[in-house]
């Protein structure tokens, strides 16, 4: 058994992981080791709360000192008491967190910190692959578009762009350099052809995609789809699909996501007069839709977007990936808008004669 995790108060959760403590060793003869927890909380203290402290769980942090061997019992003080251990003892008050499911949530620093590593590790995998597929040509582009580009987009779908935009930036130029490399000196370095390159093949581009452009894309779609399944939903034929997180419905309002015309969505989640003011994701998930539909706003291209943020993800076929449908709206109005620019161009330059040319024999 692995990942598991507690959400509550922090009274509560401290005393459930204490008796699933002892359950797992009644049922099953196994031990939790206290010290390879983490906690965290983005407002209640927790340095010295006695159920974390009698548990022996530590604060997470970014690097977290090793636990002691269990045969060492921290040395008492002074007056007799048993000093903390130094997994136990609270951690600076920047660079706190946890990581859930793979996403680093905990203050700005810690966050920051754990994405800055993500990023730099991508980068250095996209380097290598390149460097080391020099040889192949061929083998380090198909490395390159199907596995090495791909690389930070988990973090896009779960973490606001205003978290990931400069990490996204930074692999976008990583993932170009090691493009170009693979061509002739200076082969993207041109603005007209940057943009054909990150539109898809299908297209008549080379389909690296601009992670800083997606990530709103991204995280749209998985924030609709995560609410959509966190709550229970009504089908047309009256059945109910029971939530994986009805605790939220407060959030979100009952029937949010009812099949039919009535179902409200969003709007109680981004309503802004709420009584304890709106929730942080809420703020990201309006930021992040409201960017996606500018970037498509002049394209007569219909698709996710053209609902408000109140109805976003609604009216779509119960198969559709909204990110792909979403993406797929995004890269029509560059297509258009690439293809004006290139019809502009002197009708002897190379790229005009290249773009019109394709698919031509």
């Amino acid at each position: 058994m692995d990942d598991v995790y507690a959400v509550g108060p922090r009274d509560t959760v401290f005393a459930a992981v204490a008796r699933f403590q002892t359950a797992v060793a009644g049922l099953l003869g196994l031990s939790i080791v206290p010290a390879k927890l983490a906690c965290f909380s983005f407002g209640a203290d927790l340095d010295h709360h006695p159920g974390r402290i009698a548990l022996g769980a530590p604060i997470g942090t970014i690097d977290p000192p090793p636990p002691p061997p269990a045969a060492i019992h921290p040395p008492a003080d002074d007056d007799g008491r048993p000093q903390l251990a130094p997994h136990l003892m609270p951690p600076p008050l920047h660079g706190r967190g946890v990581l859930v499911a793979g996403v680093p949530i905990g203050d700005a620093h810690y966050v920051d910190t754990v994405l800055a590593r993500i990023a730099a590790d991508t980068e250095s995998y996209i380097s290598k692959t390149v460097t080391e597929l020099r040889c192949d040509p061929h083998a380090a582009w198909t490395s390159l578009y199907y596995a090495a580009q791909h690389r930070f987009d988990f973090f896009l779908r779960h973490l606001p762009p205003a978290v990931t935009d400069a990490y996204a930036r930074r692999l976008d130029a990583a993932v170009i350099t090691a493009a170009a490399s693979l061509g002739y000196a200076g082969c993207l370095d041109d603005p007209i052809t940057r943009r054909r390159i990150r539109l898809p093949a299908r297209m008549h581009g080379l389909g690296l995609r601009e992670r800083a452009a997606l990530a709103p894309i991204a995280y749209v779609a998985c924030f609709v789809e995560a609410a959509e399944a966190c709550v229970d939903r009504t089908s047309l034929d009256g059945a109910v699909a029971a939530g994986a997180f009805d605790v939220l419905e407060g959030l979100f309002g009952p029937g949010a996501f009812d099949a039919g015309p009535g179902a409200h969505r969003f709007a109680a989640l981004v309503a802004p007069n709420l009584p304890r003011g709106r929730v942080p994701s809420a703020d990201a998930f309006v930021d992040a839709w409201t960017a996606a539909a500018n970037a498509a706003a002049l394209s007569p291209h219909r698709g996710p977007l053209d609902h408000s943020v109140l109805q976003a993800g609604s009216d779509r076929p119960s198969d559709q990936r909204l990110q792909r449908a979403i993406t797929s709206q995004h890269e029509l109005a560059a297509r258009d808008a690439l293809d004006a620019d290139i019809r502009a161009l002197a009708h002897t330059d190379p790229r005009r004669e290249a773009w019109l040319s394709t698919d031509s024999f």
